[in-house]
């Protein structure tokens, strides 16, 4: 399977690995169950790779037959980065994403590129913090997704784990991939010209290029059509 997609394990083919130096060094940046037995390098990056691409392949195929939809052919340019990228990912939610992003992609949904960009980008945290963000968009006393209201930053945050840094760092970068949006009833400019620091009054919310992402990413393929036309 992997010979015949181009990319996998292309990684460790250009990364020398075969010094003592090079083997101790990597040692220490890699999880114990890994160095105990003895898999570094390129060996062990190829095997993981191949692993993962596998499961996103299973879980891909799975959806699309639990939906009783047809797997077509996806076109290379979607392919390719799609199986570079998720053969990358450790976290089993983020797998799941990739697998609905997939399937969404084999059963003829239009999937952009930037899609896969963008899945490729964000960390697990960031991913569950989206969703939380979602859900509260969807909740009676807030707008409908898409539209210019917002929720508190303070009552998103409440529905996470994050410590207030990381929490103020992933909704820059949200903000900065186009994902989120921030309303300033004024903008206050510091001599630096940066904006105003967050407050818990702060609203924010999804980009219609969110709204579409989530639904392609976060649902298997039927779901997330079911969802398009409740909207």
């Amino acid at each position: 399977m992997a010979s015949d997609i181009s990319g996998i394990g292309k990684v460790a083919e250009s990364v020398e690995l075969g010094t003592r130096e090079v083997r101790e060094l990597l040692s220490l940046f890699l999880k114990p169950s890994i160095t105990q037995l003895g898999l570094f390098g390129g060996d062990w990056l190829k095997s993981q790779r191949e692993t993962q691409l596998a499961k996103t392949l299973a879980k891909a195929k799975a959806k699309l037959n639990a939906g009783e939809l047809t797997i077509n052919p996806v076109p290379l340019k979607l392919l390719k980065p799609i199986v570079e990228d998720c053969s990358l990912e450790e976290d089993e939610d983020m797998i799941e994403r990739w697998a609905n992003l997939l399937a969404a992609a084999a059963c003829g949904d239009p999937v952009l590129p930037t899609y896969v960009r963008l899945l490729a980008e964000l960390t697990p945290n960031e991913a569950r913090l989206l969703d939380a963000l979602q859900l509260l968009q969807q909740e009676p006393a807030n707008p409908r997704p898409g539209q210019f209201g917002g929720v508190p930053l303070g009552k998103v945050r409440a529905k996470t784990d994050l410590n207030p840094v990381e929490f103020r760092r992933i909704i820059i970068n949200l903000i900065h991939l186009g994902l989120v949006f921030r309303i300033l009833g004024t903008m206050t400019l510091l001599p630096s010209t940066i904006p105003k620091p967050f407050t818990d009054e702060d609203p924010i919310g999804t980009t219609l290029a969110a709204n579409d992402f989530f639904a392609v990413c976060s649902r298997p393929p039927a779901a997330a059509q079911n969802l398009g036309d409740a909207q």
